[in-house]
């Protein structure tokens, strides 16, 4: 189809102007004026001022379609005609339309015009003083088809070629103009002559219709170009659709050549294909297993009676014994499709597949038989089977399996652990195929679930829900419930829920008596449960301290602590971590962490070379444990040690200047404070015996680790003790009772202490039963040493008693008289 340059057309433009006074209308003008779509448009308006002292107000356009108002509009009251302020209230023109003042009559401009601008419109003038002036405007816009195009007998869209028709036969075409004003005629041409100009119009869709039709059409009628022209007296173009006939020709001959190799499987293989004799060219097609092949590439001779097809096919195992077709068709002519096919020969690696030979897979049993089929399809034939259970191979040694032609593997007396997955392996001379693997699946009777909850923690008239788990297959299983050994069924009384293999039971204590043992016991389709899975309901309690501590992984910036949970007073625990950072003031906490599954924690985010104390307890609903204390420090940062690396190679070199001269001091000066000190202590101990009496003002405790801490002291080198806590101060008499001296006894306040040597003693408050006092130590028999500790020294002895022991020593557990 070709069209007029519309440029062209807003060049030419054709104005129609008839003027027409009617005495009905008053003083209105009647002017009608044309334009072409995508033109220009100039509508008259009548400026004529009555009176020479006289002027216009206001200059207003109406179309009789659009309400509310005018759609262009002139203000000029407040200014000459020439500087009136123009105003367009009506989208569709806004941007199109302008007022020309320079002539009379002046006009209202559209540009570009559109077919929807098609109406009547009324100019409006009112003047100061004069009688308003009106000018009616009819405008038509000249329109050209929108779309000229040819379909055929189907009412098909013909784009280019029509046809190809089966030689003679009747040919059918409809030339078809959508649009236009006026509608447009329509012209039939062949090879430039024309030979048809009959058409039709349907004016309620604006269409055109010109329908060709030729008869017994011959290779005469071979690309012959036919073509439609619409043409309109009003505009200055055509337009116009052409199509080229096209005529049908059978393919003769179709042909797949012979493969030169054999098709192995995976391994691809060009297969040709040649048609001849097809106008135009046959489209060759390759089928296989009822499916479209598209891996092809079609090559088509020059002179077009030659088509060949190119096909790379990767035969599959499926394949073997198949057919390949080539088709050959003229897809323009019905019933035109002939045809080749060679069946295929592929070579591939054995595709296993394991069957049980049973006629119920699911009933096998404990003790029972069963038999695996490894079903092997191939070409050649496998000339070697192998087995394999859970991933490993099964030799033909082993006496629990039996092979059968290789291909069947027998089981006898199947059990619990013959539960699996099974598959067998095949080779031929292609190559080596394993199976997908095969669940068997041996019934057996309920069995408890290992490492499941057994003991629950529970107070009076609280509930708990007991959860019993059982392995078992099937998997759909029964549960009932007993106590202390009875066979009264506990569902009765408790409520219970079962899902699959797992049923739960809400328990609750009304008196001790309830306390004890439960018992689950499951059933399935292979049996009841021997054995019931037991259950400990206890009184619930505190949960005890994490224990075995430990501290790894401490670099300047992070560490990780891990311990062992202590018992969990029959409840779930939860494990908690208390991180403060150089002393215990709640300003210095840093982490306040908690887990649930173990007492593991891993910080992040510390600051190096610094002091942490670490606490970490359990906690349940009844409360929590006592604390697990540990302190601990990070690391230097890598440019401290860095740094540290350098300043101790300068100094090590000073160092060794005044090693010797500083270790001779040091002990000069130790042996000089000892023989001070030794004197001072027999001084004092002389006046202790004197008065009778000795006086401590203030003391601190030392803490007697337990075992565990003992032990983690032991094991875990990174921990560092804790500081003594600080205790309050008092004042300790002791009094040195002569009268039982001899039976080896001294008296602190009201509390009698045996001495037994050598030995360590700590002396409690009578008052305060609760608060660790001094200790006495007994190593240096006669004399007793008796030591004060202060919270601001630690373990430093700040102040010591030796007393003389008179009488023998070597009584134990006599009391004091």
């Amino acid at each position: 189809m070709s069209t007029s340059s519309l440029s062209t057309a807003n060049l030419i433009l054709i104005l129609l102007v008839t003027f027409f006074h009617l005495s009905s209308t008053g003083p209105a003008n009647v002017y009608q004026v044309s334009g072409v779509v995508g033109g220009m448009a100039q509508l008259p308006c009548n400026i004529t001022i009555p009176n020479k002292d006289d002027s216009i107000r206001l200059i207003l356009w109406f179309r009789d379609n659009v309400k509310g108002g005018p759609i262009y509009s002139i203000d000029t009251r407040k200014s000459d005609l020439l500087k009136g302020k123009h105003f367009s209230s009506y989208e569709s023109i806004s941007l199109r339309a302008s007022f020309d003042l320079n002539t009379n009559p002046a006009y209202l401009i559209l540009d570009p015009l559109r077919e929807e601008d098609i109406s009547e419109y009324k100019c409006r003038v009112d003047f100061d003083k004069g009688p308003t002036l009106t000018t009616i405007v009819r405008l038509t816009v000249i329109v050209p088809p929108t779309n000229v195009f040819i379909t055929n007998s189907l009412d098909q869209v013909v784009e280019s070629v029509a046809g190809p028709y089966d030689g003679e036969s009747n040919i059918e075409l409809n030339c078809v103009s959508k649009g236009g004003v006026p509608l447009p005629s329509l012209t039939w041409y062949m090879n430039g002559e024309p030979i048809d100009d009959m058409y039709f119009s349907i004016e309620e869709n604006k269409t055109v219709i010109n329908q060709l039709t030729i008869f017994n059409v011959s290779r005469d009628h071979l690309k012959s170009v036919l073509m439609c022209t619409a043409t309109n007296a009003l505009y200055p173009s055509s337009f116009n659709a052409t199509i080229t006939l096209d005529l049908n020709l059978m393919p003769t001959y179709v042909k797949i050549l012979p493969i030169k190799k054999s098709l192995v499987s995976g391994r691809s293989v060009d297969v040709v294909c040649e048609s001849m004799y097809s106008r135009p060219p046959a489209v060759l097609t390759w089928v296989k297993n009822k499916r479209k092949l598209l891996d092809e590439r079609e090559i088509i001779a020059e002179n077009g009676n030659k088509t060949t097809s190119v096909l790379n096919l990767v035969p599959s195992p499926d394949d073997d014994g198949s057919y390949l077709i080539c088709k050959a068709e003229n897809i323009r002519l019905k019933n035109s499709v002939i045809e080749d096919r060679v069946q295929l020969s592929v070579y591939y690696p054995p595709v296993m597949t394991v069957y049980p030979i049973t006629n119920n897979p699911s009933s096998i049993k404990e003790d029972g038989s069963v038999k695996l089929q490894c079903r092997a399809k191939s070409n050649p034939q496998v000339i070697e089977y192998s087995w394999y259970f859970d991933g490993k191979m099964i030799s033909t040694s082993q006496t629990k399996y039996k092979w059968i032609n290789q291909s069947v593997l027998s089981i006898d007396k199947v059990e619990r652990a013959d539960n699996g997955q099974y598959k067998c392996s095949g080779k031929n001379k292609i190559g080596y195929g394993e199976s997908p693997e095969y669940t068997l699946r041996v019934n057996y009777s309920p069995i408890c679930e290992p490492n499941q909850k057994t003991v629950y923690g529970i107070g009076l008239r609280e509930t708990v829900r007991i959860l019993c788990v059982v392995q078992a297959m099937p998997v759909e299983a029964t549960f009932h419930w007993t106590m202390n050994g009875s066979q009264l069924p506990l569902h009765i009384k408790y409520p219970t829920n079962v899902e699959g293999l797992r049923s739960s039971l809400m328990y609750t204590p009304f008196t001790r008596q309830d306390y004890g043992s439960l018992q689950c016991w499951a059933r399935n389709e292979a049996g009841s449960q021997e054995k019931p899975c037991i259950f400990h309901i206890v009184p619930a309690d505190y949960p005890e301290p994490p224990a075995n501590c430990s501290v790894s992984r401490v670099s300047d910036i992070s560490m990780e602590i891990d311990c062992e949970p202590g018992y969990d007073g029959g409840l779930s625990q939860i494990f908690h971590l208390m991180v403060y950072r150089n002393d215990r003031s709640p300003s210095n906490l840093v982490y306040n962490l908690s887990s649930i599954d173990r007492p593991h924690f891993i910080l992040h985010h510390l600051l190096p070379e610094s002091y942490y104390f670490l606490d970490v307890y359990s906690s349940n609903i009844r409360g929590r444990s006592r604390d697990m204390s540990l302190l601990t420090s990070t690391t230097l940062t890598s440019e401290q040690l860095s740094l540290g690396k350098h300043q101790q190679a300068r100094e090590e070199k000073n160092i060794s200047i005044y090693r010797i001269t500083l270790v001779t001091g040091i002990l000069v000066i130790v042996g000089c404070i000892l023989l001070f000190i030794i004197s001072r202590m027999r001084s004092k101990s002389r006046k202790s015996l004197a008065k009778g009496k000795v006086q401590f003002h203030s003391y601190s405790p030392k803490i007697k680790q337990s075992a565990s801490q003992q032990s983690l002291g032991a094991t875990s080198p990174d921990i560092i003790p804790l500081p003594r806590e600080s205790l309050e101060t008092g004042t300790v008499e002791m009094y040195w009772n002569t009268e039982s001296a001899s039976k080896n006894c001294l008296t602190l306040g009201d509390t009698q202490i045996l001495q037994h040597p050598p030995a360590q003693c700590v002396i409690f408050y009578p008052e305060k039963p609760d608060l660790p006092g001094i200790e006495i130590s007994l190593h240096n028999y006669p004399y007793t040493t008796i030591y004060d500790y202060t919270k601001d020294h630690g373990d430093e002895i700040i102040e010591s008693e030796e007393i003389f022991m008179p009488g023998g020593m070597n009584s134990r557990h006599q009391p004091c008289q």
